[in-house]
């Protein structure tokens, strides 16, 4: 394999994959994703950066949001293919778990633009996909927390989706008090809490610190709510 020749492949790779992991036989999904790993594993020693992200991007947040309507085989196996990008050398966990906060920011922004009759319903919509995202990223966080933790552009923007999503919860649940009493439950919060938890476990100083740095006092008070209430 040459770096022209990747380059080549490149493209039409990415079609290809886009159309199989449309497919859904779930035993067919199952096989795309190990050509998936295979071939985006054998080509990126040779892709450029940019083409390396590019890639990342076509199908990180695709096979995440399919294995949300899929059977927890596939939930496990998009799970493994994940943390096989991440630990792949010329991959790493930063550039996966970019792309995740990246879907995550388009969830919240989906959430916050929505008129206020059909924001309950378009955050009660969207839930399972934020629930799926993050946990990913607490999948990330737990196995690569000493490389992510001290990329300081990730930290800040993986706190920044935090911080929004738990924004957002509040304004709904404020907005809706009747939630609870229909039984009606908002877990997307109660994860969140765990992650910032897990980033208070890592390194305390480092967590209060960026969340410091935060450009709106909106933004810092759901974090520190969470960091006060864990202590």
């Amino acid at each position: 394999m040459t770096q022209e020749k990747a380059r080549e492949l490149f493209e039409p790779f990415v079609m290809l994959m886009r159309q199989l992991l449309q497919d859904e036989n779930s035993d067919i999904y199952m096989e795309s994703l190990n050509l998936l790993k295979f071939i985006v594993g054998s080509l990126a020693p040779y892709l450029s950066t940019l083409d390396l992200h590019l890639m990342l991007g076509s199908f990180i947040g695709l096979i995440v949001q399919n294995s949300f309507h899929s059977n927890m085989r596939i939930q496990v196996q998009t799970d493994k293919v994940i943390i096989f990008f991440a630990k792949h050398q010329n991959i790493g966990p930063f550039v996966v778990a970019k792309e995740i906060t990246k879907s995550l920011d388009k969830l919240n922004i989906i959430i916050q633009n929505a008129a206020a009759p059909k924001q309950l319903d378009i955050f009660l919509e969207k839930q399972p996909y934020l629930l799926r995202f993050y946990g990913v990223l607490q999948l990330l966080l737990q196995q690569f927390s000493i490389i992510l933790c001290y990329q300081q552009d990730f930290y800040g923007r993986c706190l920044e989706c935090l911080a929004d999503t738990m924004i957002l919860t509040t304004n709904v649940l404020g907005s809706n008090p009747n939630l609870a009493q229909e039984g009606r439950t908002v877990p997307v919060k109660g994860l969140c809490n765990q992650i910032v938890q897990g980033l208070y476990a890592v390194d305390y100083k480092l967590l209060d610190q960026t969340v410091g740095k935060l450009d709106s006092v909106n933004r810092k008070t759901p974090l520190r709510k969470a960091i006060i209430e864990h202590e």
